[in-house]
């Protein structure tokens, strides 16, 4: 079994050995909401527009703007934004993310692959877009257009 599983997305393993072969199930973290098992539903984020590229999940964006993309686990009820694009290198760059149907924003770090986890919204939908912007010591931010809005359906 490979020894490098990420402790924050890990779940314990149970192997059965049947006609010779491994089994593994799959069950979800004390912490997690229960789930019966085998009945766990992950769904990645979709946007109509922007450019769309990687895998797990898919992401999105524009020529100008940095990328976005969401996955949601009904075994954990969390929401993971994966975003990035631009290469850290300035002092006050910060990414910003936008949830479309409340108008919430919120800084988060900078960097060239970052993610954001959160418990999932009481709602069916969640939709994100990403902004990256610089804050220089004197004078206002300077930031990129908004990435497309990716929307990813809650149960």
């Amino acid at each position: 079994m490979n020894s490098k599983l990420n402790r924050k997305v890990a779940r314990a393993l149970t192997a059965t050995v049947v006609g010779g072969a491994a089994v593994f199930a799959v069950a979800a973290p004390a912490s997690a909401a229960p789930a019966a098992a085998g009945q766990c539903t992950v769904r990645d984020g979709t946007s109509r527009l922007g450019s769309q590229f990687g895998t797990n999940p898919v992401k999105f964006e524009f020529p100008d703007s940095p990328y976005v993309g969401m996955r949601w686990s009904s075994c954990t009820n969390k929401v993971v934004i994966y975003y990035g694009g631009y290469t850290p290198g300035l002092p006050g760059e910060f990414y910003q993310l936008r949830r479309a149907e409340t108008s919430e924003q919120v800084k988060v770090p900078i960097g060239e692959r970052r993610t954001w986890t959160i418990n999932a919204p009481g709602t069916t939908i969640m939709t994100i877009s990403a902004q990256y912007c610089q804050k220089p010591v004197i004078g206002s931010s300077r930031c990129t257009r908004w990435s497309p809005v990716v929307t990813v359906k809650l149960s």
